[in-house]
């Protein structure tokens, strides 16, 4: 079942400002930190890092304030109720939102251990004997970790604000467009110290932001499809965004530059048979009339 036809009415740009301005300003005072313009001890910078993390809610809480102030009451507990509707999309949605990117990612890892540089399982270094058991221990809770971090974003990026671009534009412009301000709201990250995106960065290089950027436009692709042909519902997109970035750090596919570029290549080339299958315009096709 595809996108109701009924136009939704949400503010956006407004969004957008709330959504990058609660994340933002969590995110600042560690940014002046990393950049040197607020000298202060090792303590007060950990905490700091710690406290960042609650940026990463910012999508979400714009998408509740914003909900709630122009569809009230009513429309934030249908927001909620969506994230949280296991039973809307069927079956085959929850397998395109778990299999795809999980089967990547095991063929990344295939053909860097074929070549002789296995990507490394998160854990393997403190684990003598790293089993099917362990990884799969290890797979259950990066699971529950990034599905937690996911509720913080998907109620804003896909459960708010998709299906008013949708609105306006064709699944193909709307997703390019969500991606590319997807992709620039994590910039910050990139630069503070202590946080994963910035030690990738200083390891590999710009062409790490490159990448991260590519990549997440492509995922936007992806989320479009998932989220329009369940009916509006943010559960699989939550479900589809833990799923990647669980394998993408069980398999550690960021480890190099030439393993995130074969992740970005394999991403773009489900992208386009998704395109050329389901077209730019709507990314699921119409049911025929009974």
């Amino acid at each position: 079942m595809g996108k109701s036809n009924t136009k939704i009415n949400r503010p956006i740009f407004g969004y957008f400002i709330l959504a990058y301005g609660i994340s933002w300003l969590i995110w600042l005072p560690s940014l002046l930190i990393s950049i040197g313009i607020i000298n202060t001890s090792q303590d007060i910078v950990d905490l700091w890092i710690y406290i960042g993390y609650l940026r990463i809610f910012g999508p979400t809480i714009a998408s509740f304030i914003m909900i709630y102030k122009y569809e009230g009451k009513d429309g934030a507990k249908k927001l909620l109720h969506s994230g949280f509707n296991v039973t809307q999309p069927k079956l085959i949605w929850y397998l395109a939102a778990i299999l795809p990117l999980s089967m990547l990612a095991i063929i990344i890892w295939l053909i860097f251990a074929l070549l002789g540089s296995p990507l490394p399982i998160p854990g393997s270094q403190q684990v003598d004997n790293v089993t099917l058991f362990s990884i799969l221990g290890i797979a259950i809770f990066l699971f529950v970790f990034m599905f937690a971090f996911a509720l913080g974003e998907e109620f804003g990026w896909r459960g708010y604000v998709l299906n008013p671009l949708l609105d306006r534009w064709n699944a193909l412009k709307t997703s390019l467009i969500l991606g590319i301000l997807w992709a620039l709201w994590h910039l910050p990250m990139f630069f503070i110290t202590g946080v994963g995106q910035n030690a990738d960065l200083n390891r590999l290089g710009p062409l790490f932001l490159v990448n991260f950027i590519i990549i997440t436009i492509g995922l936007t692709f992806i989320y479009t499809w998932l989220y329009s042909n369940s009916n509006s519902n943010v559960f699989i997109v939550l479900v589809f965004h833990a799923i990647t970035n669980t394998f993408a750090t069980l398999f550690n596919l960021w480890f190099s530059l030439e393993s995130m570029t074969v992740s970005v290549i394999l991403v773009w080339v489900l992208v386009i048979i998704l395109i050329i299958f389901y077209g730019p315009s709507k990314f699921f096709k119409e049911e025929e009339p009974q």
